[in-house]
């Protein structure tokens, strides 16, 4: 059954340039390091941190099986320092782990592109098989899957973490188990024993999920939610107006304000913000009016109608969409 198509190539900043298809010498294959991601939170990263106007990889592939397909085949992006105008990059969203639907997402993909670059499977390599890499990506043994390319039933990598496992995944989880708290702090030695398995019960116990002490998917999902809110912007709610205090004027509200509808929609956010200087407010810290014009990033106008005098609402039906919008917006 073909995988799930996500095609964000409308969406995707580029800069580097391109090449020809007789040019793509080599597939490479990538892991993202974690058990979470996609484009939208790796875009931020090789943007501000690696200063990229290109994104790192052709294609990431979700833990679901999802393709997104990031940039067409004559784009060169930045997967291989130094290697780019000769690779065609495929990541999947893993460390060291990754579940079936990926692994045959990531057959369908390759398969595809050995097709159309005309490529043997000797072509296809992992990111440190390529010459002066000093990586463990992509996190699994190439020769394995190349076997499985040329037909071999090799057994998929299982995707969860259990009492006994020993590697950068267990570690990864470790790291993650402390930042919720875990007292005493686990070592991020990545052997997942005794102590990580209480901490695991301790965790899922804590946001109503089975207690097996096995790290599974549903787990995976429910820390990806809860680090979200750790990490949330803090901000401070417009306190009520004592019946005392004289109330706002109309020429001492905001000119302008960004009203998201969670953290997540922050960094569909941020360059409007940047670029206009607008302070960015969460849904629920609305109160009253609060500005000439609002800016709705994510979630609709019900329910914050009163927040300004005028409401441009920049929200679409998906993230996708927002995002089109913002950009849109942004180039008026």
């Amino acid at each position: 059954m073909a995988s799930k198509i996500q095609d964000l190539r409308s969406i995707t900043p580029r800069s580097n340039g391109t090449r020809t298809r007789a040019q793509v010498k080599n597939i490479a294959r990538h892991h993202s390091g974690g058990n979470t991601g996609s484009w939208s939170t790796f875009w931020p990263f090789w943007r501000d941190s690696r200063g990229w106007g290109t994104g790192g990889y052709h294609e990431i592939i979700l833990r679901d099986g999802t393709r997104q397909i990031c940039y067409d085949d004559h784009e060169i992006t930045n997967g291989v320092a130094g290697q780019n105008t000769g690779i065609y990059h495929i990541c999947l969203v893993g460390n060291g782990n990754f579940t079936a639907a990926q692994e045959a997402a990531w057959d369908e993909s390759c398969r595809d592109a050995m097709r159309r670059f005309k490529l043997p499977v000797s072509a296809v390599r992992g990111h440190n098989e390529f010459p002066g890499t000093n990586t463990q990506c992509p996190g699994i043994n190439m020769n394995l899957v190349r076997s499985r390319l040329n037909g071999a039933p090799v057994p998929v990598s299982r995707d969860y973490l259990i009492n006994g496992d020993n590697n950068s995944a267990v570690a990864k989880l470790q790291a993650d188990l402390n930042k919720t708290g875990v007292n005493p702090p686990l070592a991020t030695d990545g052997i997942f024993g005794p102590a990580t398995e209480r901490a695991v019960r301790s965790f899922q116990s804590a946001n109503n999920l089975a207690v097996d002490g096995v790290w599974g998917m549903n787990s995976a999902a429910k820390m990806t939610v809860v680090l979200e809110q750790l990490n949330k912007p803090v901000v401070t709610p417009t306190p009520p107006v004592k019946p005392a205090e004289k109330p706002k004027e109309e020429n001492e509200l905001d000119k302008e304000l960004i009203v998201i509808n969670s953290a997540n929609d922050y960094i569909t956010a941020r360059k409007l913000s940047v670029r206009r200087k607008i302070k960015v407010i969460e849904r629920a810290a609305v109160s009253g009016k609060m500005a000439q014009t609002a800016y709705i990033v994510g979630g609709s106008t019900k329910g914050i109608e009163g927040v300004a005098e005028k409401l441009v609402d920049l929200s679409g039906p998906t993230w996708e969409g927002t995002v089109r919008k913002v950009e849109e917006f942004l180039k008026k």
